[in-house]
């Protein structure tokens, strides 16, 4: 992603999704709290895509049964707890990616091959 001209856009877009998909994760999280469910349906809504935009896909997968299950007015604990564990996972594996791809330092991309 990004080629040779931008070998630093997947560490950006990593970067991006992570902070953004912080904030949304406790924006969905109060929004359930207070059972404003068109809010929680598009806030999941907008999770699941990006999600599955960076690769996340069990995220994604999480995010869409939030977003089904809200816009019928109510949610399974169940299905908020797996969204969050699926979201603290895909964070996990994308700070490992990220630092894979920046090396020891954190600096920029260094190509091997």
């Amino acid at each position: 992603l990004g080629g040779e001209d931008e070998p630093d856009l997947i560490v950006e877009l990593i970067d991006l999704f992570l902070e953004d998909a912080d904030v949304r994760i406790l924006a969905l999280e109060e929004a359930v709290k207070v059972r404003d469910w068109d809010q929680v349906v598009k806030i999941a809504h907008t999770l699941k895509g990006a999600s599955a935009t960076i690769g996340a896909v069990r995220f994604s997968s999480a995010c869409r049964a939030v977003e089904t299950e809200s816009r019928d007015g109510g949610l399974a604990s169940e299905s908020l707890e797996y969204a969050i564990e699926s979201h603290l996972s895909s964070q996990f594996s994308l700070v490992c990616l990220r630092a894979q791809l920046t090396g020891p330092g954190g600096g920029n991309y260094q190509r091997t091959a």
